[in-house]
């Protein structure tokens, strides 16, 4: 499966923040809008609900882009390539055989970003573990991954782009991983003191991220 959607939305080197997944589903005809994150619009939706005056409609593709520009921010993925098996499956472990986006390295270092967001961590083949171990070529021990599962940041060594970058790796998006963010320490702590659904929370965080 070859990548809908990188060679159509290069990144802008005058952006600041670059939001990063991993790679779109197998079958597009059917997204609620054609672009990034269209299967089910759950990234703009989020948006939608963290900046309603910004983003007025999550499955307008139109209105993302000007929402994008406005707000400095590109939008890639880390695999241009891959096979899923299943072929229908849209989880990352799934995928297989996959080719990294090798030009991110040299564009973001030609580029204004400090901050890139990751929608997916350190699990099998989600954005930042190929971002970081695979495209960076970055060494990932235990220790590092415990302390980013603490902070969900890390501050990229000035070495690699001429410049100090930071990663944030944020909740994911997908409906599916509502359960996962209500067992988070993050969100226990937020229900704690403003008792806040996980969807609320969610929104709160990626207002937060921008």
């Amino acid at each position: 499966m070859l990548h809908r959607y990188i060679g159509d939305n290069t990144i802008n080197p005058e952006s600041k923040t670059l939001i990063l997944g991993t790679i779109h589903p197998v079958y597009t005809d059917k997204f609620s809008v054609d672009f990034f994150y269209g299967n089910e619009a759950t990234l703009w939706k989020i948006f939608n609900n963290a900046f309603p005056d910004e983003l007025k409609n999550p499955t307008c593709k139109s209105c993302i882009k000007q929402f994008l520009e406005c707000r400095g921010i590109s939008i890639s993925d880390v695999i241009t390539v891959c096979e899923r098996v299943p072929e229908n499956s849209p989880l990352d472990r799934d995928i297989v055989h996959y080719e990294v986006n090798s030009a991110l390295k040299k564009t973001i270092r030609e580029s204004n970003i400090f901050t890139i967001i990751c929608t997916s961590g350190y699990g099998r083949n989600n954005a930042f573990r190929i971002f970081y171990c695979d495209i960076l070529h970055q060494i990932m021990t235990k220790e590092i991954i415990e302390e980013i599962k603490k902070t969900r940041e890390i501050i990229l060594d000035k070495a690699i782009f001429g410049r100090k970058i930071i990663i944030k790796i944020a909740f994911s998006p997908s409906n599916s991983a509502l359960r996962g963010i209500a067992r988070s320490k993050q969100y226990k702590e937020a229900k704690g003191l403003h008792s806040k659904t996980v969807s609320d929370f969610r929104v709160d965080y990626y207002r937060g991220l921008l």
